[in-house]
């Protein structure tokens, strides 16, 4: 889900609540990976406000609002549910210069891996793609096992990427 974004930011600060940033170093090199342009940090750990959450889950359009620091593309990773409207579960949202994704629902590795990426795809100006791509919208756990962890040659050619 994404609200606008900051195209080509090349620098992406990656956060998450404590526990979870053990995870960061892997998640920021595969996102590297993708985006060559991006260069990736790992931020740290920090708590998730209480204001944030409602009914249990962390409402992804003011977490995006409120927490994200200014003047810097960051990337949060938090362990719980997220919603967002009408939507009571989803993976991730992006807006402005800010991306969050949720732990819980993506679990580790590459469905994570490519939930954040989708994300940051977001923040580096791409939209939602209908063909084989990263940038395809999942809005189920298995079709994010099932999307491609990578660019299609028109996303790619969109943010010049061989």
């Amino acid at each position: 889900m994404s609200t606008g974004s900051s195209p080509g930011c090349s620098e992406l600060v990656l956060w998450s609540e404590p526990g979870g940033e053990g995870a960061l170093p892997a998640l920021a090199a595969g996102l590297a990976e993708l985006f060559p342009a991006l260069r990736t940090r790992v931020g740290g750990a920090a708590a998730v406000p209480p204001a944030s959450r409602a009914g249990g889950k962390i409402d992804a359009g003011w977490f995006l609002r409120e927490v994200m620091p200014e003047g810097l593309q960051v990337l949060w990773v938090v362990e719980g549910e997220l919603a967002s409207g009408v939507h009571p579960s989803i993976a991730g949202a992006a807006a402005g210069r800010g991306a969050v994704v949720s732990r819980a629902w993506a679990g580790e590795g590459g469905v994570l891996l490519g939930v954040a990426a989708h994300e940051v795809g977001h923040l580096q100006g791409l939209a939602h793609c209908g063909g084989r791509c990263l940038m395809r919208p999942v809005h189920s756990r298995a079709a994010a096992r099932t999307r491609p962890l990578r660019l299609c040659r028109r996303c790619r050619a969109k943010l010049a990427i061989a």
